[in-house]
């Protein structure tokens, strides 16, 4: 966590909710480029992303799973599904799962896995959270997840109507540290972009919002989180030059040199690409409350 970060909230007169909107709101500009959000329009990112999540990222869907331990025949809102990480296996024990996702190539993905897995039909509503009613949704939900997704500025808004359409837990997935792409960032995207970049706020800040709110929510730290695999340098090279906006040879150079003297080598010949980094599991159930 940065610096700024951590005495943000010593401002007179800044609550939590204020300090997630500014900091968001900050992020946002940061990383805004001419080209913004083409690396989820890629097909080859989307497929890579699920391999991953059945690969070395599996014993984190695993672990979130357990936690979760939702039981047959509940009904499930996966906001911010992705390709279905969570959704499809909830599918596939027997849950009735729908999911938000405005990405389209992530809802033809989740589809596609879907089938593959012979999971049941999962209802996709492919809409950004903020343009979705509580009336559309259809609830309660006797579960609600936000799997690393909480990409809303508003998030007090957010939180009264997960309340609204809630009927029992819910389980937000968020950073408790900065993951390494976001590290990558800070270094690279000054020389790559010609400004500073902002990360997202963290789950301290998450938490202190939900407080403030007046739910007392449980915080459990997850294991770390597997660093990035790739084949070469080559191929961590173009892969992190999509995800980072870049289109010029120059910052493609950039990125290059910036891998030679920071990759490590696995036992299996990989590449290791940054370092581990933790997550939280922020939870509470509104039978309880």
């Amino acid at each position: 966590m940065n610096f700024e970060q951590k005495n943000l909230s010593h401002i007179p007169g800044t609550s939590w909710a204020e300090q997630w909107t500014h900091l968001k709101e900050r992020h946002i500009r940061s990383i805004y480029t001419n080209s913004q959000n083409t690396f989820w329009l890629d097909p080859d990112n989307i497929r890579m992303y699920l391999e991953n999540i059945q690969g070395d990222y599996s014993k984190v869907v695993d672990k979130q799973l357990r936690t979760i331990n939702a039981l047959t025949g509940c009904s499930v809102l996966d906001i911010g599904s992705g390709p279905g990480t969570l959704a499809v296996p909830l599918a596939k024990l027997g849950c009735n799962v729908t999911v938000i996702e405005q990405a389209p190539l992530m809802c033809q993905a989740l589809e596609e896995y879907r089938i593959q897995q012979d999971a049941p039909p999962i209802k996709i509503i492919s809409r950004q959270w903020e343009d979705v009613t509580s009336e559309e949704l259809q609830g309660p939900f006797d579960l609600i997840i936000s799997s690393f997704s909480l990409t809303m500025t508003d998030i007090v808004g957010t939180i009264r109507m997960i309340q609204r359409i809630s009927s029992g837990r819910v389980y937000l997935f968020w950073f408790l540290t900065l993951p390494s792409w976001a590290e990558m960032m800070q270094e690279l995207w000054p020389e790559l972009h010609g400004r500073e970049y902002y990360p997202t706020p963290l789950a301290d800040c998450l938490w202190n919002v939900l407080y403030e709110m007046g739910i007392y929510a449980n915080l459990e730290v997850m294991e770390s989180a597997p660093p990035v695999f790739y084949e070469s340098i080559a191929q961590a090279a173009k892969i992190i030059a999509k995800r980072f906006e870049c289109t010029e040879e120059w910052q493609n150079k950039i990125i290059h040199e910036y891998l030679i003297k920071n990759v490590r080598i696995a036992p299996d010949g990989r590449i290791l690409v940054g370092r581990e980094h933790r997550s939280a599991i922020i939870w509470w159930d509104n039978h309880r409350l």
